[in-house]
């Protein structure tokens, strides 16, 4: 702060007082108003009361200063800030000044409105804003019937498996998405199949799903959760079951951490069981309705040459199809899945009894086979190479009439490709039963069993001993006994010996 004063310039001689003409002027400070050189009068008699005396000294700026302060005493007065008027006087101002501050703080307050204070916010007031995610993954649906209400609805518990909640914030990157998706599951980061995540919002419930896109695809996300409010930042995501891992986990222990595993089990259909019959059971029961159609439509016998065999014949090409107990199971599966063909039924023919087997053609006869004929040696063919270069080929076999072609082998006998049932040997006998044991030695406990059983010498056995005959009360070795005497009779009645 600068001062504008006055300078007093004028003649001097030695150490007196003298009056000086004012002249203006400016000094940076009022401290050097502030010298032990400057006080009140004392002794000297003035004729001013407040007259100011200087101690001049000759050619100092201190004693041009103190000149000015005597000429003009109130006008220095007020740059002394410390003077017994002034002390005193700030005292009581401030007394007066604190009584008033103790007034203020006692005072009840105010009834009027207060205004409200501007109060800056900080980065630790509100966190950060963030989007919860669920996770949704389908499960594999079990097989219906046909007569199931098609008016019922899969609920959403029974067609997708559900993971989370979990909360990313905002300003986290796409890696932070895939961490808690990871963590949700749980399954290895690397196992999630990114490109096949569609999303939607949580509300409304008829929003379009949307593919996410990856990292690109997450910035749209997030750009369009910022717009709504916190409690509408809430986002489905719809993804398939994770790769399962290539390696698996050993059964005995080992000291390794291990990694987090997604559980498969869970994606399967309610009601699934671990035991193999029990699944059949499920199986049966699932496509029973259908099962009984296609046995109504195809019954047992339906072809006449399969007697014994449910016979699909397909329309075009003509083919025929065993609907054994497989194929009937897949196909009824289908059609209750609805992704069995709708074939045009076919009408079963009426089982007729198949015709009776015919004799197996002859062999063809063996073809004669040419005589033998000398052949040529070496010598006699390299003799009849000379012998025809120089002359003509007449000659060669004039000379020599043995040399004649080898003899021709005998081709295969012929083998028919038909393959056709063997020829009966049963024909019109008079050989009783009776006659048969006792030709054979068929004791009376056999006889007695054949008897039962309508058993006619001749007629075509198996050497196995099935559930029919074990019931009647045929042993192995005594069935097997009564076969090869059979088979006996066939070979002796073929020959002619019952004639």
């Amino acid at each position: 702060m600068a001062i504008t004063g006055f300078f007093f310039a004028g003649s001097q001689k030695g150490n007196c007082l003298l009056r000086l003409l004012p002249r203006p002027f400016r000094f940076p400070s009022p401290s050097l108003l502030f010298s032990p050189f400057l006080h009140y009068p004392m002794d000297v008699n003035s004729e001013e009361e407040n007259a100011i005396i200087l101690d001049f000294e000759e050619n100092g700026v201190d004693g041009m200063i103190r000149a000015v302060a005597a000429e003009h005493p109130e006008a220095a007065r007020k740059f002394f800030v410390n003077t017994p008027a002034t002390m005193a006087k700030r005292t009581k101002g401030n007394a007066v000044k604190r009584k008033q501050e103790l007034d203020d703080e006692n005072a009840p307050p105010a009834r009027g409105k207060a205004k409200k204070k501007k109060v800056e916010g900080s980065d630790t007031d509100e966190p950060p804003p963030s989007i919860t995610y669920y996770v949704f993954i389908p499960k594999v649906l079990p097989a219906t019937s046909s007569k199931r209400n098609s008016r019922s609805k899969i609920s959403d518990d029974d067609k997708y498996l559900q993971r989370g909640p979990f909360s990313v914030p905002t300003a986290a990157p796409y890696s932070k998405l895939l961490d808690g998706i990871a963590a949700a599951l749980p399954c290895p980061r690397t196992n999630i199949l990114e490109a096949q995540i569609v999303w939607k919002p949580k509300k409304p419930k008829n929003a379009e799903k949307l593919a996410l896109g990856k990292a690109d695809g997450y910035q749209v996300l997030v750009t369009e959760m910022e717009e709504k409010a916190p409690s509408g930042r809430q986002v489905l995501l719809y993804m398939p079951a994770p790769v399962k891992p290539l390696e698996e986990t050993p059964s005995w222990d080992t000291d390794d951490i291990p990694p987090p595993a997604f559980d498969f089990s869970e994606l399967e259909p309610i009601g699934a069981s671990d035991s193999v019959q029990q699944q059949k059971i499920a199986f049966n029961k699932a496509t029973k309705d259908h099962r009984a159609e296609l046995e109504e439509t195809y019954p047992i016998g339906n072809h006449p040459s399969f007697p014994q065999l449910r016979v699909f014949t397909q329309p075009k090409t003509g083919f025929l199809f065993d609907l054994n107990n497989s194929r009937m199971g897949v196909w009824s599966a289908g059609m209750g899945a609805g992704t069995a063909d709708r074939i045009k039924i076919i009408p079963a023919t009426p089982a007729t009894p198949a015709p009776a087997p015919a004799l197996a053609p002859a062999p063809p006869p063996t073809p004669a086979i040419a005589p033998p004929q000398p052949s040529a040696s070496l010598t006699d063919v390299l003799l009849a190479t000379l012998l025809t270069q120089n002359g003509g080929g007449g000659v060669l076999g004039t000379l020599f009439p043995h040399l004649n072609p080898p003899a021709p082998t005998a081709p295969p006998p012929l083998i028919p490709l038909s393959r056709t049932a063997p020829p009966s040997p049963v024909k019109q006998h008079s050989v009783t039963l009776d006659m048969f044991c006792t030709d054979y030695g068929i004791d009376q406990t056999q006889h007695t069993l054949l008897k039962d059983v309508g058993f006619l010498p001749g007629d075509q056995t198996d050497s196995a001993l099935n559930d029919d005959l074990r019931a009647a009360g045929f042993t192995l070795f005594g069935w097997k006994r009564i076969h090869n005497a059979n088979v006996r009779f066939k070979v002796d009645l073929a020959a002619g010996r019952f004639d």
